[in-house]
């Protein structure tokens, strides 16, 4: 049933709603957005003298109550959305696919001084959030659909993107990246830029983008990725990391949960994961969960690589690699830490 009835609702459903309903600040808040000739002072009086004879928690009583009215789970979306009330949504509203519907403009050029924002739009549920990179370097202060860099500086010229991401209700995650903006933020000695001719404005924003373009030349070293094509390759299936997998600190705790993710170009591409080395069976998806790291089972060792191989049928590509050591066990050690990297 598609809008079923709040009672005809999934029983496990109904609980986790019916628990959240039992708590005395999210009730209130909940009754306060319901239509008058529907719930009023007289009605609320009604639910607490039920709930407090114990015949019926105040949560089970109101959504039975809210039945009797004709109330379906629709009604309910529609009312915890007004309250913004996400861990009850999450139960009611169907998963929604990811997509960008704004991509941030892809040539910005601005001065010294001045605010730099970008837009990246997306929809989709549970809701989307973001994550800005510059020059593949995460800008962890940016976290929002529009990045703002107010005063910009000349450094802040770059080419920026930006992933969009989704924890889905089996707890995998769904990601885009943003096309990219090409941003360059001019000297304020260029203040009569606007008084240069075509041919100088063109050669001034040439010299500005120089170090940005050559910043994501392929065949740097230190990108380690090296491109084996097989066969000649269409410009479309041309492979390109925009996300590295990046490292969540030389030492980390034992009992860690951390994610490494690797974002490539075009969409077809496929993952392999690789832990010492070797490749790291059934881890091919970006996004790589390692869960409750401790030493090496067989080895003792403490000490882990990670990589990621993107690849297709004309090559591949390897991103960089992720180094970390466990801390040693003593009483003090934190088993449920988890620290996020995307």
């Amino acid at each position: 049933m598609d809008n079923p009835t709040i009672l005809q609702m999934d029983f496990r459903k109904y609980d986790q709603i019916k628990l959240m309903l039992n708590t005395e600040s999210i009730r209130d808040k909940f009754v306060a957005v319901l239509p008058t000739h529907i719930f009023n002072n007289v009605i609320n009086q009604k639910m607490k003298t039920e709930s407090y004879r114990g015949n019926t928690t105040p949560g089970d009583w109101l959504l039975s109550y809210l039945d009797s009215r004709g109330g379906r789970v629709s009604d309910l979306i529609y009312w915890f959305e007004e309250i913004n009330l996400q861990s009850a949504l999450i139960h009611l509203k169907q998963e929604e696919p990811l997509n960008i519907i704004q991509q941030p403009q892809s040539t910005i050029i601005i001065h010294e001084g001045t605010e730099l924002r970008i837009v990246c739009e997306a929809i989709g549920y549970p809701p989307p959030e973001y994550r800005w990179f510059r020059d593949e370097e995460e800008l962890l202060l940016q976290q929002d659909s529009v990045l703002c860099i107010s005063p910009a500086r000349k450094e802040d010229s770059g080419i920026y993107k930006c992933l969009v991401y989704k924890l889905n209700f089996q707890s995998n995650i769904s990601q885009i990246l943003s096309n990219p903006a090409v941003v360059t933020v001019l000297s304020n000695k260029l203040n009569d830029f606007s008084n240069l001719n075509l041919e100088q404005q063109q050669q001034s924003i040439a010299h500005t983008l120089k170090p940005i373009l050559e910043h994501f030349d392929p065949s740097e070293k230190e990108h380690l990725e090296q491109n084996t094509n097989v066969r000649e390759c269409p410009d479309s299936e041309k492979i390109s990391i925009h996300v590295h997998p990046r490292s969540p600190g030389k030492v980390i705790a034992q009992g860690s949960k951390i994610w490494l993710t690797c974002v490539a170009t075009p969409q077809s591409v496929k993952y392999q994961w690789y832990k010492n080395g070797q490749v790291f069976d059934g881890e091919e998806s970006s996004v790589l969960l390692l869960n409750a790291l401790y030493p090496d089972p067989d080895t003792g060792d403490t000490r882990f690589e990670f990589l990621c191989k993107v690849y297709n049928d004309y090559g591949h590509k390897f991103s960089r690699s992720v180094v970390f050591k466990l801390a040693d066990a003593n009483i003090d050690t934190a088993y449920v830490g988890k620290i996020s990297y995307f």
